[in-house]
């Protein structure tokens, strides 16, 4: 009788245990089936509101990376737009058969926030009947990626009037340009293969990902300059006296790769705006080392295009702001259709002047 007692209890042990683990697989079924609706209605969301897609390794180095051949981009974050990419991964309706305006920029030239046809490259194509425009402007490539990279740029779309090159800053750090110009400047990397390239094709995962990258972030948001009331740094303005000569061997390298070409650089300079309670407005630019800029520009055989004062007038006559958009801050963030018009019609006279020489 006792052994029989034992048994049974033994028994009703193991249907506990076997219940248990029914209920818990039944849960975990029932999670990850609300996790893949949960997902799949995120992805359809942020496949509508902002999705920009897969960027890959650009293997002739042109610039650091390319989005996907024929890549399609949503955007309703900042602006409204829905582009699609041409078969290089740039933001051209297609790619030409020749080309004779090379244009290279960052996230501002790339001008996934607006139409395409109202971006600065497609301007350029409607304003200028005789030249043939194509842009490779991408995110993240500022002046010194640029320049790392202009040389490959070249070769690859071999253009043969101009170089068109936009940065908003002409502030720049001695260190990385002689990263530069010493080889040692790191390319901005691509998530060619593995588990990341697979998973940024689920829509929903990209925007995830960067909140979190901006969450783990935070604590490093005081490593940034402090700034007083009036937007200045509150430390007076010390240039390195190696700053010069740095900057003149920096764009030296710009200059050099496009007259080996046989095409004229231009760099041109949109700056960032304030608006002011009093409805003026207020750039962003520091004197000194914009004059410094313009010098060295003007040494090394480049055209330097300042665009703050045609911002400032666009503002004073058509009451318009050159960056922002209706659904983000005021004056701030990329340019706008405005914005790149104005550019565009500035860059139109000034190549139609070296038309004319």
């Amino acid at each position: 009788m006792v052994r029989m007692i034992k048994f049974r209890r033994k028994v009703g042990g193991d249907d506990m245990n076997k219940k248990n683990c029914l209920l818990l697989l039944q849960w975990l079924i029932k999670c990850a089936f609300s996790g893949i609706i949960a997902l799949t209605v995120l992805s359809v969301c942020a496949y509508i509101y902002n999705y920009t897609g897969i960027h890959i390794t650009n293997q002739s180095k042109a610039t650091d990376y390319t989005w996907q051949e024929n890549q399609r981009m949503h955007n309703m974050k900042e602006g409204f737009s829905f582009i699609k990419m041409d078969e290089n991964g740039f933001n051209n309706p297609s790619v030409p058969e020749s080309i004779d305006i090379l244009l290279m920029g960052s996230s501002h030239m790339e001008a996934y926030q607006v139409a395409q046809n109202e971006n600065c490259a497609y301007l350029l194509n409607e304003y200028l009947s005789d030249y043939t425009t194509y842009n490779i402007g991408i995110s993240g490539h500022t002046l010194y990626r640029i320049a790392d990279n202009v040389e490959f740029a070249l070769k690859e779309f071999n253009p043969s009037a101009f170089l068109l090159i936009e940065t908003n800053t002409i502030q720049l750090d001695v260190e990385k340009m002689k990263e530069v110009i010493n080889g040692e400047s790191e390319s901005l990397k691509s998530h060619d293969s593995g588990i990341l390239f697979y998973l940024q094709k689920i829509p929903a995962f990209k925007p995830i990902y960067n909140q979190l990258d901006i969450w783990f972030g935070l604590n490093s948001s005081n490593k940034r300059v402090n700034t007083v009331d009036n937007g200045e740094t509150s430390k007076e303005t010390v240039i390195p006296e190696s700053y010069t000569e740095t900057l003149k061997e920096f764009l030296d390298q710009i200059s050099e790769a496009a007259f080996a070409q046989g095409v004229q650089p231009i760099i041109f300079y949109s700056p960032n705006e304030i608006l002011l309670p009093d409805g003026s407005i207020l750039y962003e630019t520091n004197q000194e080392y914009f004059d410094i800029f313009k010098e060295a520009c003007n040494s090394s055989g480049i055209i330097f295009i300042d665009m703050t004062e045609p911002f400032a007038t666009m503002y004073k006559t058509d009451n318009v702001l050159a960056h922002g958009f209706s659904n983000t801050a005021v004056g701030r963030g990329h340019l706008n259709k405005y914005g790149h018009k104005e550019v565009a019609k500035t860059l139109v006279s000034i190549i139609l002047e070296e038309e004319k020489k």
